[in-house]
């Protein structure tokens, strides 16, 4: 990310991350944080604070199987529609046929479980912890968060919290992706977090 913002010549961005790019977004905080402005997190990946009762075996499994993994559309198309609320809406279909894009094609399913297998694995306490980390961001953020989201549930909210009280927080009726199925709720609280950033900043 650092040195996609070098080679397009900025030095300071906001950025919005949902999921996965929801992480990212937060890691670049915390690793980069001279180079963000804001953040705007939407169901972002965060460290499992559960007992992980299948990480022993799950660290020898390699995620490049999912190379060899057959995947046909007809049966993973209908599981994933049945986790996301709405799936049925234009936008919201929209972002499923996206998904499946990648993840139908093999080095689509090995970066995936990597990335879910990194998510599983990582330890939310202790000097590296997720959630010890997160204490450490920088810049303001904004977390929305799918009350109907089975993915990242909204109990992470109060953890959150927690680990960063300045934060803002904003809860819709939905599922894991509110860009698409709360376009307009989204969008319009995203717009204004970032123009009051940028106001603050012009202030001499």
């Amino acid at each position: 990310m650092t040195a996609l913002l070098d080679a397009l010549e900025l030095e300071r961005v906001d950025v919005v991350g949902n999921s996965m790019g929801g992480r990212i977004a937060l890691e670049l905080g915390m690793t980069a944080p001279d180079r963000v402005r804001r953040l705007a997190l939407l169901a972002p990946a965060l460290a499992w604070l559960r007992s992980r009762p299948w990480a022993p075996f799950l660290r020898l499994v390699a995620p490049q199987l999912g190379v060899l993994q057959p995947a046909p559309r007809a049966i993973v198309e209908p599981l994933v529609r049945g986790m996301i609320p709405g799936s049925d809406s234009d936008w919201t279909a929209a972002g499923i046929d996206e998904f499946l894009r990648s993840y139908l094609t093999p080095r689509g399913r090995a970066a995936f479980y990597a990335a879910a297998r990194n998510i599983y694995l990582e330890e939310p306490h202790g000097p590296d912890g997720f959630w010890t980390r997160l204490r450490s961001l920088e810049p303001e953020s904004l977390f929305v968060w799918g009350e109907r989201d089975p993915l990242v549930p909204i109990r992470f909210a109060r953890h959150v919290r927690d680990a960063l009280p300045n934060a803002e927080h904003l809860e819709l009726d939905c599922g894991h992706v509110p860009q698409l199925e709360r376009p307009k709720e989204t969008h319009d609280r995203i717009v204004r977090f970032f123009a009051a950033g940028q106001r603050r900043v012009r202030v001499p």
